[in-house]
């Protein structure tokens, strides 16, 4: 499986899914508000209908997109922004893994989460992420005759413009050995 960190744009970006994190009753981050505007309102609407809550783990799917490159694209609940941990991440994060890892060879891509109340460095982001995303599309797999989960082909970790790019592609290589590890302790 190849992981990276990358600045390319959403709309530029080549995956079969886009995890895009949002915190409970906060307001759109500047990235997925352009985004928001490019599908028309869709993400507001799924919002303000109360389909995605932003509820820590509750999870939305957005299929058969063609106003971007990405198909596919999973909202995931983060919890209340001001209560946003390592812990309540990497749950966040597992459950997306396991809801878009069915398929063999998918490539993932998640944005990371452009948090209001910042309590988290953006390298704490993107190894948390690239873990979380690592070990929930294996799961407990390893243990059943016919796998219903697949590790991820691609794995992508979308930051904005203004991101380090040196210091998160370290992150993203330290979550994945993390990830790696994790996942050979449950083979033992």
């Amino acid at each position: 499986m190849g992981t990276q960190f990358t600045n390319e744009s959403i709309s530029t970006l080549s995956a079969d899914w886009l995890v895009i994190g949002l915190a409970e009753s906060a307001p759109l981050s500047t990235t997925v508000a352009q985004l928001d505007e490019t599908l028309n309102g869709l993400i507001s609407r799924l919002i303000e209908s109360e389909d995605f809550t932003g509820k820590l783990a509750t999870t939305s799917s957005l299929l058969g997109l063609t106003e971007i490159k990405v198909p596919r694209i999973l909202l995931v609940g983060l919890g209340p922004a001001a209560e946003v941990s390592l812990a309540s991440l990497e749950k966040a994060m597992m459950t997306a893994a396991r809801s878009i890892s069915a398929k063999q060879n998918t490539a993932a891509a998640v944005l990371l989460p452009e948090l209001e109340h910042k309590t988290l460095s953006t390298d704490q982001l993107a190894c948390q992420i690239t873990s979380a995303m690592i070990v929930g599309s294996v799961g407990q797999d390893l243990y059943r005759q016919e796998a219903a989960r697949f590790p991820f082909q691609e794995l992508l970790i979308v930051g904005t413009a203004a991101a380090d790019q040196s210091a998160c592609q370290q992150a993203v290589e330290h979550g994945t050995i993390l990830g790696d590890a994790i996942n050979l302790a449950r083979e033992l």
